[in-house]
């Protein structure tokens, strides 16, 4: 069986508006996140205690509260995540 079904310009020209604003909201994320505008840097947990008052106010800023996030948390399960983790933190920065 087939539908034919009439083309609304309308409908045509709404979805093509709506692929136009996605694309440009994918445009403008690219340029406010450009790959080289992030840095990486890993640490060894230990050497994570130099930045832990700088943590907590970054935890403390959160939109949603996390203990996972909080140093103290992240901090005393490090030791317990196994010898075959490397224990180390990836920091990512602007």
């Amino acid at each position: 069986m087939t539908v034919n079904a009439p083309t609304d310009h309308a409908v045509v020209a709404l979805e093509h508006t709506a692929s136009a604003i996605a694309s440009a909201r994918r445009a403008a994320a690219a340029d406010r996140y450009a790959a080289d505008a992030l840095t990486v840097e890993w640490r060894a947990f230990g050497a994570l205690e130099s930045i832990v008052d700088e943590w907590r106010e970054l935890a403390a800023r959160a939109l949603e509260a996390n203990v996972f996030y909080e140093p103290d948390f992240a901090l005393a399960a490090a030791a317990v995540f196994g010898p075959r983790c490397r224990r180390r933190a990836g920091l990512v920065g602007r």
